[in-house]
C-alpha cells in the first residue's frame, strides 16, 4: 500500500484563494502516479498535493482533461 506523507507548514501562512499560488504549495510532495480502476489504458495526467498546519488540511489537484463532465444543471462556472 502506498502512503503519501501530508507536510506541516506554520500556523495562518496558507492563503485560499482557488489559485493555488502560495509558496507554500512549494513544499508539498507532488502525486503523479495515478491511475484508474475502470480502465487499463493510461489515465490524463492528474497531479496531487496536500500541506497542513495541525489545524486544517489543504488539498490540491490538477486534472488535465479535456472532456471533463459536470452533471449538474444551471451551474455557472468561471475559470
Amino acid at each position: 500500500m502506498k502512503t503519501y506523507n501530508v507536510k506541516k507548514v506554520d500556523d495562518n501562512q496558507m492563503t485560499i484563494n482557488g489559485k493555488v499560488n502560495s509558496p507554500l504549495w512549494g513544499q508539498a510532495i507532488l502525486l503523479k502516479d495515478f491511475s484508474s480502476p475502470w480502465h487499463l489504458d493510461e489515465v490524463n495526467p492528474i497531479e496531487f498535493r496536500s500541506l497542513h498546519d495541525g489545524h486544517h488540511l489543504y488539498v490540491s489537484y490538477k486534472v488535465y482533461d479535456g472532456s471533463l463532465h459536470i452533471d449538474k444543471t444551471g451551474a455557472v462556472f468561471k475559470i
